[in-house]
């Protein structure tokens, strides 16, 4: 598959093509785009939407703009899922094209037919993988795409908390080829306090949290008014060793799902995605300790997180 990913990228170098991502953009898509574009020099970067608060943060330190669509792409590259359901423009800029998927994360039940695919869900972050291909591209890693992978490997890593020894090798040469200082980069790492908005979405998810208890673990989840995953990660805070989030919009509904570090190998949480993507009618996916669902059966989101609170509490106990 990583043999693959280069002859695409040699076939289509000098052509129109397109690198976009999922939905709500994080800083490890948005890192892996900016620096495959190094490997890319004409390709255009399209956002399907704005991204979240931290990528934003990254593109305004470094400096970063996407680019306006154009009306025709001979090829899309699509880095950070396979999914499609995450992918809303995709009508508009990825069907019919030659696709090639750059991801780490587990196979979705809606996976981009046709594609070229290099899917190893064992990278940690796709920025590793972008930074092993314009390396076998013999692209240049300048200071400023060193800087990128970089903070794509440590929000993806969680600040080196889920670092596997590849990652620790990526992260060093990274490091170095960013001529900085790690206290620098943490430092200006993207992110800071959560914004006012996402703490009050928190405390009032708080309010409405249910739980259960398996033996010595706590399983918990809540419904909020978004920043889902920012409020399962809380409830992790507030003491659940497993816990889902849901957030019911316009067009349907999205839960996350994460897990206490201590609990990793228990459970699967992105094979529980996948069955709670498919009860709201849409797909889900991601990693072990890591997940996320979405659909268009908004109605469906209470019983759909009860649900996966039982089947975490059946595997739990098994």
């Amino acid at each position: 598959m990583f043999k693959e990913a280069i002859s695409f990228i040699r076939k289509w170098r000098g052509k129109r093509v397109a690198i976009t991502f999922h939905t709500l953009a994080d800083v490890d898509c948005v890192g892996s785009a900016f620096a495959l574009k190094s490997a890319l020099p004409d390709a255009d970067i399209i956002a399907p939407d704005k991204p979240a608060s931290m990528a934003r943060r990254l593109m305004e330190q470094l400096a970063l703009r996407f680019d306006w669509p154009a009306k025709h792409y001979d090829a899309v590259i699509v880095v950070d899922t396979n999914s499609r359901a995450l992918l809303p423009h995709y009508s508009k800029l990825i069907k019919g094209k030659a696709v090639l998927v750059i991801d780490h994360h587990s196979l979705h039940t809606d996976r981009l037919k046709g594609a070229t695919e290099w899917i190893d869900q064992s990278y940690i972050s796709t920025s590793e993988m972008v930074m092993d291909l314009i390396k076998a591209l013999k692209v240049k890693i300048d200071p400023k795409i060193a800087t990128m992978l970089f903070y794509g490997v440590i929000a993806d890593s969680a600040c080196f908390r889920t670092a596997d020894v590849r990652l620790f090798r990526h992260a060093a040469e990274l490091l170095e080829r960013s001529h900085q200082r790690y206290h620098k980069l943490l430092a200006d790492l993207p992110g800071g306090e959560e914004s006012i908005s996402e703490r009050l979405v928190c405390l009032r998810a708080a309010q409405r949290v249910q739980s259960v208890r398996v033996d010595d673990l706590l399983i918990a989840w809540a419904p909020c008014e978004g920043f889902e995953a920012a409020v399962a990660l809380s409830l992790i805070g507030l003491g659940a060793d497993v816990a889902f989030a849901g957030y019911r919009h316009k067009h349907g509904a999205r839960i996350s799902a994460r897990e206490r570090p201590a609990l990793e190998g228990t459970l699967d949480l992105a094979a529980l995605m996948r069955w709670a993507g498919a009860q709201l009618g849409g797909s889900g996916g991601g990693h072990r300790a890591a997940a996320g669902a979405v659909g268009p059966r908004k109605a469906m989101l209470e019983a759909v997180l009860k649900g996966c609170a039982e089947r975490a509490a059946k595997k739990l106990k098994s």
